[in-house]
């Protein structure tokens, strides 16, 4: 697997609610709705614009230099109070189920088994395990939240049964009607009313959060425009909260068993679609291509793809529309070899780019971390 070298940690703090938006049309009496959350195609188009730009110009001679440029994230952080230490939220994995009501809820694991005798499903050709509840739970699904802080994340990759959950978020629309302006009067444009939806980045708790992500650019520190209508963001490069170390009990668990789950932090475009591709070539790095450990799927819990398009700076035209594997998506693995190459591989997986193209993994499409897939 690559290893780019990531130097800095960054922060990015927007000052107002975040558009993003989704790429439905967009015209008179229509509503701009943004993303559920910053994916890093956008946050990279920054990057590579400021990382080009000198005294207020953009050379698009840097093109070729600025689209070897590397990132990793965005991930969700809690900014915290001027002496506080900010911290990492991850995206709510694709196999966690709330169960029961308010009074009495219960997360639940859903994992790989045998299906039973007589059940057919529709992955035949796939040769994939159903993902399944363990035991007779009861109860309706519930909504989780969006985002969980880092201590819930890593004790759901250790398969630890208690996880608390209590400081997860979900980032809230921001609502906003506008009229378009007549330049000649200065006055409303009679019927000509439109919306807007952005991302907030206070909580209702009154915590500020922001963005999180290591880059190899060169950035400025200060204000700068960030997504649709050019609203401020605070960029502080050199800050920005410790990403943690694949766990000790993952490491262990993992080259043991010869199982592993991974878990995608930011949206991965693979040739499949939802799922890795298998190498065409031996050159071809996916995640199903190892020569070591030889990864095999074994099952998946998808999310609905996240369809995103954007403008090519490169090509000055628009990107094509591509439908993405979704954050908290959650591969499950067979490995061979032996337990030091697993534990090798592992460490090679933790904070890679996982996409089937190299491109995608330099934008970072498709940031992994990998998880505990127990015996049970």
């Amino acid at each position: 697997m690559p290893d780019p070298i990531h130097p800095r940690t960054t922060l990015l703090e927007p000052h107002d609610p975040l558009l993003i938006r989704d790429g439905r049309a967009f015209g008179p009496g229509d509503s701009a709705r943004s993303l559920p959350f910053v994916p890093p195609t956008t946050l990279i188009g920054l990057i590579r614009t400021l990382h080009g730009s000198r005294n207020g110009s953009f050379d698009p001679r840097s093109i070729p230099e600025l689209m070897t440029l590397t990132l990793q994230g965005p991930l969700l952080t809690e900014l915290g109070d001027d002496d506080g230490v900010p911290r990492l939220y991850a995206p709510a994995p694709r196999d966690a189920v709330l169960l029961g009501d308010r009074s009495s809820s219960r997360l639940h694991r859903l994992k790989p088994a045998a299906p039973e005798p007589g059940v057919l499903l529709d992955n035949d050709a796939e040769d994939l395990l159903p993902l399944v509840l363990s035991g007779e739970p009861k109860g309706k699904p519930g909504v989780l939240p969006q985002f969980w802080p880092w201590p819930a994340f890593e004790a759901w990759l250790l398969e630890r049964k208690e996880v608390r959950l209590g400081d997860g978020v979900r980032l809230d629309q921001d609502e906003r009607t506008h009229v378009s302006l007549d330049p000649a009067t200065g006055t409303a444009s009679e019927g000509l009313l439109f919306g807007t939806s952005g991302l907030e980045f206070t909580g209702r708790a009154g915590q500020r959060f922001g963005l999180s992500f290591r880059t190899n650019a060169e950035l400025p520190t200060g204000a700068v425009p960030f997504g649709g209508e050019r609203r401020l963001s605070v960029l502080r490069p050199g800050q920005g909260p410790t990403w943690p170390a694949c766990p000790d009990g993952v490491l262990d668990a993992v080259a043991r068993t010869g199982r592993a789950r991974v878990l995608l932090l930011t949206p991965a475009a693979f040739r499949d679609g939802w799922k890795p591709a298998r190498p065409v070539h031996d050159q071809d790095f996916t995640l199903l291509h190892d020569p070591v450990v030889q990864p095999v799927l074994r099952a998946a819990a998808v999310g609905r793809p996240l369809t995103l398009s954007g403008w090519d700076l490169k090509e000055r035209a628009p990107k094509p529309t591509r439908r993405l594997a979704p954050e908290g998506s959650v591969y499950h693995l067979s490995l061979g070899g032996t337990p030091e190459e697993r534990r090798a591989w592992v460490q090679r997986t933790w904070w890679s780019a996982v996409s089937d193209n190299e491109q995608d993994r330099l934008d970072g499409l498709g940031l992994a971390v990998v998880g505990a897939w127990g015996d049970e």
